[in-house]
């Protein structure tokens, strides 16, 4: 499922049973396995992977190249391999 205004680019792919959220953005490369819920207004990075079941919360941010192996909070930037939570006050 696809919420309004989503964007979903070139090589990406989203698989079965997914719901992402109005204004969401998947951008090129990235792999949503199945069953993932992404929240409203989140962004996925240029070959980042999210596992089966996870759920990305609303105004999320996902690091190019990340793997998300856990659930996202709400407006959480996370990166890495396995991705983990960025601090605010390291991002600029």
């Amino acid at each position: 499922k696809l919420g309004l205004g989503c964007i979903v680019n070139t090589a990406a792919s989203i698989d079965h049973d997914c719901d992402l959220g109005d204004g969401v953005h998947i951008s090129p490369g990235a792999h949503i396995a199945g069953g993932v819920s992404i929240g409203v207004k989140s962004w996925i990075g240029i070959g980042a992977s999210i596992i089966s079941g996870v759920r990305v919360a609303s105004g999320a941010i996902v690091g190019a190249g990340s793997v998300v192996t856990q659930n996202v909070p709400e407006n959480t930037t996370v990166a890495g391999v396995p991705a983990c939570t960025i601090p605010k006050s390291t991002i600029k």
